[in-house]
């Protein structure tokens, strides 16, 4: 693996950590009181099944809460791999095909999830009536 994409995996991590403190905890790390330590856990098979899917439903979350695709875009960046983009996709029954590289998948999952809210927002401020009213 190349070392950017390590690097960017890892602060990813960091940053969930960090996103998770509370405002105490974060202004102990600050003043030197506290430190963030790595420790290891196990996880089962069923677990590890389960931890995806948890995942999946939180991206697709937020993509649901983006107003615009530049937010959309952002949030897929995060996304760690193809194999998990597809599984979003396929999640909202976006067709995604072997050969589609990760710029495709995200593409289509943005103009699945934003672009149909562009759309229909652009058509309801569309004035239907007619006449002098």
């Amino acid at each position: 693996m190349k070392q950017k994409n390590i690097f960017s995996k890892l602060l990813r991590v960091i940053a969930t950590v960090i996103e998770n403190l509370s405002d105490d905890e974060i202004d102990s790390l600050l003043s030197g009181k506290a430190t963030l330590n790595y420790q290891s856990i196990s996880i089962s098979k069923d677990d590890q099944k389960k931890l995806p899917e948890i995942e999946n439903e939180d991206i697709v979350n937020k993509l649901n809460k983006c107003k615009d695709r530049e937010e959309a875009k952002v949030i897929l960046s995060e996304v760690p791999n193809k194999d998990t983009l597809t599984a979003i996709a396929k999640s909202l029954k976006v067709h995604v095909v072997k050969y589609d590289r990760r710029e495709d998948i995200e593409n289509k999952l943005i103009e699945f999830v934003i672009g149909a809210k562009l759309r229909t927002e652009a058509i309801d401020s569309l004035n239907m009536k007619c006449g002098n009213g």
